[in-house]
């Protein structure tokens, strides 16, 4: 057995048993979980230059140091067409009564998998759980299935291959016939029952007071992405780019992270993040940039940032429109990115299972590539800083 393999065990025999006992178990533990993370933050600064990652210090408004482009593409277009689906979407709504007897608002969960069945099975036991429980106001789930082959039972049984409880109107699969494009998870979908989406991997289970925390967050902030995994944008160096655009940086490591606010943060990680549901249609529809889908296709990988990047243009435009005039000022300016805490807990579970998860995210070439995604996408979508709102 190597050293990898030998580490995967001990983690599997003594850590995460540490993370899911009672209460009582572990405050007498609390010691060693702290030890482990105190170990891993030491291990991250040894090897991370901070000096590099914080750009020289450098705080400019990157949409007047970054050359601008002529744009092809619209926020303003863009931004109209998000308020007539709007309006389209409540008004479906209200005819059809969905929430005619409801008290509160819900939102739908857009479960995102592909080959990873005991993933897909877990997560949907967990996220019933949280409707169950009263915990969390979900509505339904919907499966984003991209897989070539026929949708696992929804019955649960003896069959190996049931993977759901026995109340098959509640998950409903989404397939997509002759694609398995990563920007499924964005196509929208006509029968919604809420406004909200929560996007999420297979890999990924919030616990249910903190996903129904997380929406009450998104119902303060309609507009924009309201996620558990915040990033960061930052400048590389100015005019970079072979046209003179500026070279920026996709900033993710933990370190940096945590030693920045999150209301610095630019990026919510659509793998656990609230949405409304006028993004899928925008994001599937002529508003989306020329050559941004066949851009992600392409590399597998970015298609959360483009839709960050769709949403921060709307919410920009909207804030300048309601800043003159245009629209009907609200109270605050609407944010683009929010995060909220998943708890320790989650967080030190997560890092741990994704030791033993594989995935398109798990390489450094997956993260140096989504620099260069926020570069190009920064002119795709009309140049400057989409980001910064």
């Amino acid at each position: 057995m190597n050293k990898i393999s030998r580490t995967k065990k001990a983690l599997h025999q003594h850590v995460l048993p540490l993370l899911f006992q009672d209460k009582a178990s572990v405050r007498r533990n609390h010691v060693v979980v702290v030890f482990l993370l105190l170990a891993g933050v030491c291990v991250l600064l040894s090897t991370t230059k901070l000096a590099a990652l914080n750009n020289n210090g450098m705080s400019e408004d990157l949409n007047e140091v970054c050359k601008k482009s002529v744009p092809s593409w619209s926020a303003k277009d863009a931004l109209d067409a998000s308020e007539s689906i709007e309006r389209k979407i409540r008004t479906r709504l209200a005819s059809e009564s969905m929430n005619a007897n409801e008290e509160e608002e819900g939102f739908t969960i857009l479960l995102n998998t592909f080959k990873r069945r005991d993933l897909l099975r877990r997560s949907l036991r967990h996220y019933a759980k949280c409707k169950d429980s009263g915990r969390a106001t979900v509505k339904e789930i919907r499966v984003v299935w991209s897989e070539q082959v026929s949708v696992p039972s929804a019955r649960e049984g003896d069959d190996e291959k049931a993977y759901f409880l026995d109340r098959p109107e509640f998950v409903r699969y989404d397939k997509h016939v002759g694609s398995t494009s990563i920007q499924n998870r964005f196509e929208k979908i006509d029968d919604l029952k809420t406004e909200a989406v929560f996007h999420v991997d297979d890999d990924v289970r919030i616990p249910c007071g903190k996903l129904q925390k997380g929406f009450r967050e998104w119902q303060r902030n309609r507009e924009g992405l309201v996620g558990y995994f915040g990033r960061m944008h930052k400048l590389e160096n100015r005019n970079g780019g072979v046209d003179g655009t500026c070279k920026m940086r996709y900033a993710w490591n933990d370190v940096e992270l945590f030693f920045t606010s999150a209301k610095r943060y630019s990026i919510a990680l659509t793998k656990a993040a609230f949405s409304h549901a006028k993004y899928l249609e925008l994001y599937s529809s002529e508003h989306l940039p020329d050559g941004v889908r066949e851009y992600i296709d392409a590399r597998k990988n970015c298609e959360d940032i483009a839709m960050q990047m769709l949403v921060s243009s709307v919410v920009s435009e909207k804030n300048k429109r309601e800043e003159d005039g245009s629209l009907k000022k609200k109270k605050g300016r609407h944010r683009a990115a929010v995060t909220v805490s998943s708890g320790w807990m989650h967080y030190v579970a997560g890092k741990i299972d994704s030791v033993f998860v594989d995935g398109i995210s798990s390489g450094q070439g997956h993260h140096d590539e989504r620099s260069g995604c926020v570069t190009d996408f920064s002119r795709m979508f009309g140049g400057g800083s989409p980001l910064d709102v």
